[in-house]
């Protein structure tokens, strides 16, 4: 009997897993869940998408809420939010009341205040259910013409298996009392709908936040008989928001729309908003959209953006660098610092310094006031805390944050910049003290000076493990013929043949900018590459030919090597002298150079820098002066 259920056994799982082979043959999305109406094509059993059963709610809709309008109108934000409201397309919109501004008896300017609401109302492209507050049912004559205008001033009704109740707190004047009348109707609604699944309750005033033994409101009422129920209760009134939880159940209190605020933010309860809520089977999903955070289609075009990028590019901060003679940084040095604006409007900086274990910057703070088309200098105390020798000095970050309100715009707008202070030394570039043959092989160096092994100088920190992981030495030298560099690169996962694009692996690049001191600094964006400045971009190769991006774009005779070693790589590269010459239109007396180092690691990419970017600071940083063989300064040779 063992023996024959176990064979029983074993062809019920082999014809199971037939089966699944079958059905994966046949559709090959069989192995994840399908979504709900969408007809996806065939794939290979694992899908890019998920399959949240939420999305298969058959009670799944989405509604908004609006806050109080009035009780210090702000002309605009109303109409604003209707805008906004019909860009997230909710099935219907709820109010908290406060509509209008009431509180005077004369016919014709309440029939005037209501004409001017329903004009706003109207362009909302979804229903809008009304319920008075304070400033629309303030006397017998407001509450005369709301029943004209709209009749019930209480209602209540479902939609998708929710019970909405909207309560008029302002039946019996301004005490927030409710009459006997709605009371009975609201506890005859909650027992009548016994398969809503959720109540959604929505008043003026919070009458719920404050009940008072001696003078009853009649909302415990209500609340007896929505005892055993699952409901959200949602009012205004007060002008901040604030959420309360009774009995078990969330209870809201809405800021503005368009009503009186100072608008001091979120962490107020001071604000625009709107509320967007998601009806599930678990309830509703409440979020509160800030109104000035729901934008259109438009918000920026390519017209405004071109307008934009000028405004900000003629903004600018600066700092010069810190360049001593010594090769270790210690005691006090100034710096300065320019702040410019050279728009039509005038602006405020406001700048900061990052604190740093080794560095002291005062003043710490600096705020300018600056018209049009000025600059305005500033000076800093650079105050070392200890002793660091210049290649091992982090950067100190200082941001700048602009202050400005262009033309056409209602509200100031800020932007923020950031520069960086930095330190170098004076370099040298010496005669080769042996023949240099591009090979990779840097046998003929006797010495890499310059280093780059700090996390101070590492673009996407997280994936970088320290020096062992990337990091480089390097150094210079010249005969009469060419200009070399030799770097000896660090890699503990040499990751390379990934493609023709040193950027997709372990690549080192080398940036010469051959210009004197007068062109040094100009026109060093990306566009610019192979014009003003030189980049060899290499990368070795385990197939015995390395990468060499864009050779044909270099000054012919240029010469580079990028060769595998067992502990990383190595990179040569030779510029022909003539064309140093050439580009200082004499006999060449600098340059300036930079090195980088892209690892591309499994455990995710970093880069290792010398010096930041060209185009992002000062010219002075990572320039090399010629020097002779005897040590004096060059002469014309």
């Amino acid at each position: 009997m063992l023996t024959r259920m176990k064979t029983v056994f074993a062809v019920l799982c082999w014809t199971g897993f037939l089966s699944a082979q079958v059905a994966m043959a046949q559709n090959k999305t069989a192995t994840t869940p399908a979504l709900d109406g969408f007809i996806f094509d065939k794939g290979d059993g694992v899908n890019p998408w998920t399959t949240p059963e939420t999305q298969k709610d058959p009670g799944l809709f989405r509604f908004a809420v609006v806050a109080d309008r009035t009780g210090g109108l702000r002309t605009g934000v109303f109409e604003d939010a209707v805008r906004k409201l019909n860009l997230l397309k909710p099935e219907f919109v709820m109010c908290v009341g406060d509509l209008v501004t009431g509180y005077f008896e004369d016919e014709k300017g309440i029939e005037g205040q209501w004409n001017e609401f329903a004009g706003i109302v109207k362009n909302l492209e979804a229903p809008f259910f009304y319920l008075p507050g304070n400033h629309d049912y303030s006397n017998p004559v407001m509450a005369r013409k709301w029943k004209e205008r709209y009749g019930r001033s209480y209602y209540s009704f479902s939609y998708k298996s929710t019970l909405f109740l909207c309560v008029n707190t302002e039946a019996k004047g301004k005490d927030g009392k409710l009459d006997q009348a709605q009371i009975e109707y609201f506890k005859n609604a909650v027992a009548a709908d016994k398969s809503a699944k959720w109540i959604m309750v929505f008043m003026h005033n919070p009458i719920w936040f404050k009940e008072d033994e001696a003078r009853p409101s009649g909302w415990k009422d209500i609340q007896t008989a929505l005892e055993g129920r699952n409901y959200t209760v949602i009012s205004g009134h007060w002008h901040e928001y604030t959420k309360s939880v009774r009995n078990n159940q969330k209870h809201f209190i809405l800021s503005t729309t368009g009503g009186g605020n100072n608008l001091n933010g979120e962490y107020f309860g001071e604000m625009d908003q709107l509320v967007w809520i998601t009806m599930t089977q678990k309830g509703p999903v409440i979020a509160n959209l800030l109104l000035d955070g729901v934008l259109d289609e438009d918000v920026v075009t390519e017209k405004s953006q071109k307008e934009m990028s000028s405004y900000l590019n003629a903004f600018g901060v600066t700092v010069s660098p810190l360049v001593i003679t010594e090769a270790v940084i210690s005691g006090r040095h100034n710096v300065r610092m320019k702040f410019k604006n050279d728009n039509d409007f005038p602006a405020r900086i406001e700048s900061r310094i990052a604190a740093n274990a080794i560095v002291s910057l005062q003043p710490e703070t600096m705020v300018f006031h600056l018209k049009p088309h000025t600059v305005q200098d500033a000076e800093l105390t650079v105050e070392m805390l200890k002793p660091v020798a210049v290649e091992e000095m982090p950067p100190v970050t200082i941001e700048a944050k602009a202050f400005f309100t262009p033309p056409g715009f209602k509200k100031e707008l800020s932007y923020k910049y950031y520069a960086d202070l930095l330190a170098d030394t004076e370099h040298s570039c010496a005669p080769a003290k042996a023949p240099v043959t591009v090979d990779g092989n840097l046998d003929e160096w006797q010495e890499l000076p310059y280093q780059a092994d700090i996390g101070g100088k590492v673009t996407w920190r997280e994936n970088w493990t320290g020096p062992e992981d990337a990091s480089f030495r390097f150094a210079t030298a010249y005969d009469k013929d060419y200009l070399y560099v030799a770097v000896k690169l660090r890699d503990d996962e040499l990751l390379v043949d990934r493609s023709e694009n040193p950027w997709d692996q372990d690549a080192v690049a080398i940036t010469l900018d051959a210009r004197d001191e007068t062109g040094r600094g100009k026109d060093l964006g990306l566009q610019h590459q192979f014009k003003t400045h030189l980049l060899f971009d290499l990368s070795p190769s385990e197939k015995g030919r390395m990468i060499w991006y864009r050779q044909d774009l270099l000054p012919k005779d240029c010469k580079a090597a990028c060769v595998k070693t067992p502990s990383g790589f190595n990179a040569e590269i030779a510029v022909p002298i003539g064309y140093v010459n050439e580009m200082q239109k004499k006999p060449w007396a600098s340059f300036r150079l930079n090195v980088m180092m892209n690892d591309v690691d499994s455990r995710g990419k970093s880069q290792v820098r010398w010096r930041p970017d060209f185009p992002s600071c000062d010219p002075d940083i990572g320039t090399f002066t010629r020097k002779f063989a005897s040590g004096g300064p060059e002469g014309n040779k």
